[in-house]
């Protein structure tokens, strides 16, 4: 594993509880709240991840959730990528976007999915009520 993905999985920055960060969105007006999750059966991954949205915009992003070293990494850049932008401009954030801020490692097919599990449930997001 490259030194990138090592300090993202050590040190997450967005990792949280997704029910707490919604329940504070809702409490503080925040804007409205995204919710989605998914799994890699392959590798036992699962994801969670909830986002704040404002004026069509992501202000404030969460995930929670296991996985490999490589998924975990990847939720953290698909995060990075993604707050503060235009939601509609999040979906087009791309597998090619996440491994250039991983450091342009090299993925080999099978753990592909482990990369994109964060941006498959990002784009199956729905708004909680």
């Amino acid at each position: 594993m490259n030194e990138e993905i090592m300090k993202r999985y050590r040190h997450p920055v967005h990792r949280g509880d997704v029910e707490e960060f919604s329940r504070s969105c809702r409490q503080r007006q925040a804007g409205e709240v995204w919710i989605s999750e998914g799994d890699n059966l392959f590798c036992g991954d699962s994801l969670r991840i909830a986002y704040c949205l404002r004026d069509g915009r992501i202000e404030e992003v969460c995930y929670d959730g296991y996985g490999c070293s490589l998924c975990i990494a990847s939720a953290e850049c698909v995060l990075d990528l993604i707050k503060g932008r235009e939601q509609e401009d999040a979906f087009r954030v791309t597998t090619e976007m996440i491994l250039a801020a991983l450091g342009d490692v090299k993925v080999g097919k099978s753990r592909m999915k482990c990369v994109e599990l964060a941006l498959t449930v990002l784009r199956e997001g729905r708004q909680e009520s």
